[in-house]
């Protein structure tokens, strides 16, 4: 009777663990960046509740859409600018506060501090990249 139990947890969690991934859709990129919190265009980061877009600051496009760096006190995130809410239609988002952005396209708002969305549609959250902090104010974004 107990084997039979395991057996039925076993196949119930190998079967359930092997579901669609709920960003099976969003395009993969390589994302490997540094940057310095020294650099004048990052330096704010240094303050608890701020964000700077890299595309805007650098001109440069890391990730699918851009990149968002925010400081969540004392601890930087960064999220893809690709909106979840319009894989399809290419959007992205865009900041619009320290501690918030939207998807025009969908109507979709999301906060920085988890990236979870707080008005529209959607259920998915911004995607994160991995923030490791360096030596020398150096912080390094990866996925």
């Amino acid at each position: 009777m107990k084997k039979c139990r395991l057996l039925s947890v076993l196949f119930f969690l190998i079967f359930t663990s092997c579901g669609k991934n709920q960003y099976d859709n969003f395009p993969y990129v390589l994302v490997d960046a540094k940057f310095s919190l020294q650099d004048p265009k990052f330096s704010s980061l240094k303050t608890k509740g701020t964000s700077v877009d890299v595309k805007e600051a650098t001109g440069n496009v890391q990730g699918v859409g851009g990149l968002i760096l925010y400081n969540n006190s004392g601890v930087i995130m960064a999220y893809d600018k690709r909106s979840p809410a319009s894989i399809e239609q290419q959007c992205n988002v865009v900041l619009n506060s320290a501690f918030t952005c939207e998807d025009k396209c969908a109507g979709v708002i999301f906060q920085l501090s988890d990236g979870n969305r707080i008005s529209g549609s959607s259920g998915m959250p911004l995607v994160r990249y991995s923030v490791s902090v360096m030596a020398g104010d150096m912080i390094r974004v990866t996925n």
